[in-house]
This record gives structure tokens, sequence and C-alpha cells, in this order.
């Protein structure tokens, strides 16, 4: 009988799949799905708090990134933590002087603020915030020395700077200039009364005379004092109106307590942005109804229930997305779609058990109970593994403000946190459901057909993979040779730009079809030899550069921003030659931040693989010598590590492939999920020994794996059925990160059979010790001899 707690359950989960729908629904169906019928949604909004439209990422709607870092005076000795509080602040609202919706500003780790701001060009976002703004006003003393204008208040010597305007200033229109209004303070009022006053004492047209107005140390207007100015003034000269527009909405926000000089700076056209939101979409919906076709093909009832599971998880991470809000990338869609593959994975784990329960003769309720008690284990620990690879993602996206890196952990973290809530509690609500009606009493609708007794006694079917495990591990050691000779044969790898400082651009010709080749050979003309083109779709290329100043200058002296730096000098240039073109994105990233992604990128591998090692040795401890699943753990996603790096290695020699900070994250990926699919194994183990502890250990593997097999074949055809989805049709964007997390799952599922259970049986037989000619002690040999008895069968 269905107990009454099981309905509630089932309405409360109906009820919040309900509302996570209406939440989620797009407000432009039609974009997405096929016909013109469907409903438009509305969003969520009570009282204040609105949500109407997912808060999409600058790589999914078009916009600018700067990281930039302070660059403080050789003299300077202010409170830093203060003064990097206050730089956010001001240019918070020199943003929001500007009217840009959803913009971002952080601080970050080094002294440094990332800033993204959708819907606009790099030199727009360059010049609204990347000048200090430190306005200042000057004049020349009867020596002709220019020295900062000064006044006395209450017996003190002050500068007059922009500190002392009101922020009210606003442009204007002169005969023949433009200028900006301004109103001074009640200090700035008294400075400025007694500077002009003194100017005047001076003839006209001397140098005495005249008042100067410095921005960042750059002159932006002079005048003879002809005066005496006290509440109100203007600044003139300025050369267009956007000139006196901008500088005004600069001093209204205020001057930067100190310089930043901009070391990585990122631009996506919201041409690029819009289709990639297209293709991912409609790339997750074909890997979403591949994996639920596949799911009810194989499990037949529990899979159709596993499917409806998994619409009611897509539509809580999605409510959890919208709501929160969490910026969604395309690297973040591509760790959702990622997700999507382990809620499923929880979902096999626990039918595969369900599955052992009913060939044994269980009813349907106690087979939904002991499947889930016993898979819960597995289940704990290998998302444990995922969450503590997402944190360090997130700690080394953090490091440098890397959208990409940060986008990625956060939603696949969510995803997994969510993904144990719906196996434990919503799969298992629904399978409880059919308690009690005619459909559990058809085992065909479970695929599980009752064991024959003599079957479960003797054993039949445990695959011998212990006997084999130097076939395994010879082949995993050929393997890897190969892989060590590719990457030993330089390059290694082609870094990116991430790794190497320079500047980088995809450009798309809209008019002529233009080759590899006269691309290539058109910037050796303007002088950029160190080039290199690779194409990135019809008519779409990829060129990497030196470091291109003036947009923005890397590293420059911190002042207003040129109006135009190479990269449109290099535009000019090539719509003269090939007709429009419309540059898709700009990335730039100094020798500085480089260097620092290249390091932390050696400490990310390394602290995640102690930390899934120190897991694992804590989860196994009760087994005699768990630190050798820990240490076959670490062997196995070494293994699969350096499949993946041997891979693009290759590409890198025949297609000329860069890695970049995408790659990083495939291959802590490819830890997590290497460890992943070996936690379920070794879980199965455990379990073996602690219900027999006199089951030789071979034979403990062998049951195991055999046992594990379905699930991690499963679980990998699920999850490479989405990926693949994403990489035929979702663009060329991450298309090299998809390829790595497709290898990387094709490793991880090999290495949890043939490389980790393996090392763990050749180190329990002594193998290890042989093969390195360590002589063997006496007890340990008598451990074996004692493994060698016939085992104890239970019941006998």
């Amino acid at each position: 009988m269905r107990r009454s707690s099981t309905l509630v359950i089932f309405v409360a989960v109906m009820a919040l799949t309900i509302f996570s729908i209406v939440v989620v629904w797009p407000s432009s169906p039609h974009r997405y799905l096929p016909g013109d019928f469907w409903p438009q949604g509305q969003g969520l909004k009570i009282a204040d708090f609105e949500r109407e439209t997912m808060r999409l990422g600058l790589d999914l709607r078009g916009g600018t990134m700067l990281v930039l870092q302070a660059d403080p005076p050789p003299d300077w000795d202010g409170d830093m933590d203060q003064a990097m509080d206050t730089a956010r602040e001001i240019i918070e609202r020199r943003v929001d002087e500007f009217g840009v919706a959803e913009a971002e500003v952080a601080l970050a780790s080094g002294n440094r603020i990332v800033v993204q701001v959708p819907g606009l060009t790099l030199e727009e976002t360059e010049t609204l915030i990347g000048a200090t703004a430190a306005l200042e006003f000057r004049v020349f003393n009867e020596d002709g020395e220019m020295v900062p204008a000064t006044g006395e208040i209450d017996g003190q010597e002050i500068a007059m700077t922009g500190e002392h305007l009101r922020s009210n200033t606003f442009p204007s229109r002169e005969t023949a200039t433009n200028a900006v209004n301004f109103e001074t303070t009640s200090i700035g009022s008294r400075l400025m009364s007694q500077i002009t006053a003194e100017r005047l004492q001076y003839p006209q047209g001397s140098a005495q005379n005249r008042l100067l107005i410095f921005l960042d140390d750059e002159l932006i207007s002079e005048a003879s004092v002809r005066g005496q100015i006290s509440d109100f003034g203007q600044i003139t000269g300025l050369a267009t109106f956007s000139e006196a527009n901008n500088l005004s909405r600069q001093l209204n926000a205020g001057a930067l307590p100190m310089p930043l000089e901009t070391i990585q700076a990122n631009e996506v056209s919201a041409t690029l942005g819009e289709d990639s939101v297209l293709k991912s979409v409609r790339a997750g919906l074909v890997g979403i109804i591949g994996v639920m076709l596949f799911m009810s093909l194989y499990y037949r009832l529990p899979g159709v229930l596993a499917s409806a599971a998994l619409i009611v998880y897509i539509s809580l991470v999605l409510a959890i997305f919208k709501l929160w809000p969490v910026t969604l990338t395309l690297s973040g869609i591509a760790a959702f779609v990622l997700s999507i593959g382990m809620a499923v994975d929880a979902n096999i784990l626990i039918f595969e058990r369900m599955k052992e329960e009913l060939r044994r003769g269980r009813s349907l309720n106690n087979a939904i109970d002991i499947g889930f008690s016993r898979a819960w284990n597995s289940i704990r620990d290998s998302n444990v593994s995922t969450l503590i690879t997402c944190l360090i993602l997130y700690w080394f996206g953090s490091q440098f403000g890397a959208a990409l890196v940060m986008g990625f952990a956060l939603t696949l973290a969510i995803g997994v946190g969510v993904s144990m809530f719906s196996a434990i509690t919503v799969s298992r609500t629904f399978l409880k459901m059919v308690v009690g009606t005619p459909l559990a009493k058809k085992q065909s609708l479970f695929n599980a057909y009752e064991l024959r007794r003599d079957d479960v006694r003797e054993g039949a079917g445990i695959m011998k993979f212990a006997e084999r495990r130097w076939v395994y591990l010879g082949f995993s050691g050929t393997v890897l040779a190969a892989a060590l000779i590719i990457m030993v044969i330089p390059p290694t790898l082609r870094p990116g730009i991430e790794f190497t400082s320079g500047s980088v651009f995809t450009l798309e010709f809209q008019e002529q079809a233009v080759e590899t080749a006269e691309l290539r050979e058109h910037m050796n003309e303007l002088g950029y030899t160190e080039a290199r083109v690779q194409g990135a779709g019809e008519n779409t290329y990829v060129v990497r550069t030196r470091e291109l100043e003036g947009a923005p200058d890397v590293g420059a002296p911190v002042g207003p921003v040129p109006t135009e730096g190479e990269i449109e000098t290099i535009m000019g240039s090539l719509e003269e030659r090939f007709g429009a073109t419309e540059r898709l994105d700009f990335q730039t990233i100094s020798s500085t931040i480089s260097t620092e992604i290249a390091q932390n990128t050696v400490i990310a591998i390394a602290a995640a693989a102690l930390a899934i090692f120190g897991y694992i040795w804590l989860q196994f401890r009760a087994l005699p010598k768990p630190r050798r699943y820990g240490i076959a753990a670490i062997v196995a996603l070494v293994h699969d590590a350096v499949l993946v790096v041997a891979l693009f290695s290759l590409l890198g020699k025949v297609f000329g492939t860069e890695v970049d900070t995408a790659f990083v994250v495939a291959v802590l990926t490819t830890v997590g999920f290497s460890v992943h699919d070996t936690i379920v194994t070794f879980d199965r183990i455990r379990e073996k020994l602690s219900i027999d502890p006199y089951l030789r250990f071979e034979n403990a593997v062998d049951a195991s794996l055999t046992e594990t097999m379905a699930r991690s074949l499963t679980t990998s055809a699920t999850l490479l059925l989405t990926l693949t989805a994403l990489l035929l049709i979702g663009g060329a964007t991450i298309q090299m990160f998809l390829v790595a997390l497709v290898a990387g799952t094709i490793a991880g599922t090999y290495s949890s059979i043939g490389v980790a259970a393996q090392v763990l049986v050749a180190w329990e037989k002594g193998d290890i010790s042989r093969f390195f000619g360590r002589k063997r002690k006496p007890e340990e040999e008598a451990e074996e001899a004692a493994s060698l008895e016939p085992a104890s069968q239970p019941g006998a």
C-alpha cells in the first residue's frame, strides 16, 4: 500500500515543478521551440522582486569584460583595501551614469576589479571606466613654474581638485567649443575665489594670469582669468560633445583613488552571443530528449519515471539559475548539460540496485528501499568528489576573474546538489507511487527477471577481470607511452594567449570569400609577421598576434584612451581590402596575468588530486590499507588527464589547436568524472568485503566490476549523448572544450575498470612489489597465502 506521506510529497513535487516551469518559461519560446503557438513567459514579480529573463553572460549577449589592477605610484601609502572598495563604487557609479543594465563590477584577488558591461564595445567601456578622472587646477608661479592652484582654508593650504566640485556637472555646446559646466562645494567656492582673485593681479596674456585644468596629467583646458570665480565655472576647449559628456559623467561619479591598469580585456559581439544562445539551447534540447529516450528504452518503466524526474530536475535547476540569479555563460550551459548526465547517473545507480533486489524475488516496495539505501554511499561519495573539483575550479577562476571558469564551476555545483535531491526524493517518490498498482506486479516493465538460486549461489555471469589485470594495465601502459611520446615531440602544447599574453580576435568577412593565406599575407603586410590565422567556420577566422595597443593599451600609462587603437587600424585596412568585416570578439591579456594563470593551473590540478585522495582515504578508512584506494584513484585520474593532454598535443601539432583556460576546466572536469566513476566501483568493492571479510580480494573486484559495468556504460552513454549534441549543434565557440570533455568521459569510463581496480588487485597480490624487485615481508606472504584458501560461502 502506498503511504499517505508519499502522496503528500508527490503533490508538493508537482506543485514545485509547475511553479518552476512558470518561472523559467521563456518570453519568446518560438526562438527555441518549433511552431509559434507557445504562450509567452512572464517570469516572476513579487513587490520589488522581479525576474523576467535569465541573466546571460557576455559570451551569450555580447559586451566587454575588463580586469583592472591597482597601479599606485611608488610613494603611495594609503589603505589598499579601502581604496579598492572606493574604486569599485566609483566604477559602478560611472557605469550607472551611462545607463548600462545588469553590468557587474566585482573585486578579485590581487588588488583587481573585474568589470563586465553588456552592450558596449571595448573602446566605449575603456573610455567610460579606464581613466582615473583625477581633475587638477594648476597655475604658473612668478618664476614661470607650473604648480598646483591652491588656497588657504583655516590656516591650511589646500589644492583645488575635482574633489571640490559638486556631482552635478553637465555638458554644453558653446559657440566654438564644447564645455563641462560645474558648481563648486563650499570649500571649492572659497578656493576658486582665492585662486582667481590672485590671478587677476597679473596682466592679461601673461602666463601667471592663466588657469590650467588637467585630467589625469593631461591638459584639457586653459584660459585667461578675466573675473573672480567662486560658485560656478566652465571647463572649455573639449573637442567633441561626446568627450564633454563622458568627462561630465566621470566627474559626477568621482575620481578613482589611484590609477588602474587594464591587464585583460575581452569583447564579444551581440551577433555572436545571440547565435550561441540559440544553438546551445537547441543542442541541449536534442541531448535531453535523446537521454530520455535511451532511459525509457533501456530501463522501461523506471526509465520513464526517471525521465519525468529529469523534467523536475531541469525545471528546478533553471528556476534557481533565474531566481538567484546565476549569470549563465556558454561554459555554464555545458556544465548544466554535464550535470544532467550526473543526475541520470544517480538514477542509474538506484535502478541497477533495484533490479538486483527484484531479481532476488523481493517486492517492489522493498526493492526500492534497499536499492536507495545501498546506492546512497556511491551517490554521496561520487558527487562530493565532483563538488571538490567545482570548489577548486571556482577558486582557480576567481584568481583572475575568469567568468567562463567560475560560471562552469558554480553551475555544475548547483546541478550536482539538486541532482542528489532529485534522485533521493523525486525519483523515489515517483517509484513509490507505482507500489500497489497493477504495474508493480509486471517484472518485465522493470527489466528484472528473477534469478535461479543456482545462479546466485555459483556466482554465474561474473566476469574474470582480475586474472587479466596485466592485459588491461599493459594496454593502458602502451597507450600512455604513446601519449608521452606525442607530448615529448615539440611543441608539447600550443598555449593560447591566456598563457603567453597577446591579443586574439575573430573576424567574419561578409562581402567576399577570404582564404587563410590571403588573410595571413595581409597581416604580414601590416607588420604583424608573428600573426597566426586559423579558420573558425564559414568565412570566419581567428587571428592571434602580439598585444595590440590602444584598444585598450594594456599596461599603458594612465590617461584618456586614444580614439583609435591598433585593432581599429587593422579593421579599417581589412575593410579596404576585403569589404565589410565584422569583429565578433576581441581579447587581450598582459604578461602579468598570463603568468599567474599558468601558475594557478598547476596549483589547481595538484589541489584537486590531493583533495580527492584525502576524501577517498577518509571514506575507506574502515578497510585495511585505505591509502591504496586513494592512490589507485589518483593513478586513474592521472591516466585520464594525460590522455586528454596528449590528444590536444596531437591536435596542436596537426591543426594548430591552442589550449586556454577552457582546456584547464575540461582537464579538471575529467579528473572529477574519472574519480566519480572510480568511486562507484570502489564503493561496491567495500560493500562486498564488508559483507564477507573472507572473500578473496580479486573475487570481490570481479563481482563489483561485473555488477557496475552496466551502470558505467549507461552513464557514459547518456553523458556522451548530451555532449555530442552540444558538439555537433552548439556552435564552434566551445567546440574544443567539448572535445576535451568527450575524450575525458571515454578515458574515465575505461580507467575505472581497466586501471583503478586493476592497480588495487595488482597491489594486493604483490605484483607491484615483484615488478620493482622489492622483497616482500613475511607477513605479506602469509596474508596472500591465507587469501588463496577457499573462501567460506555464506550459509554453508
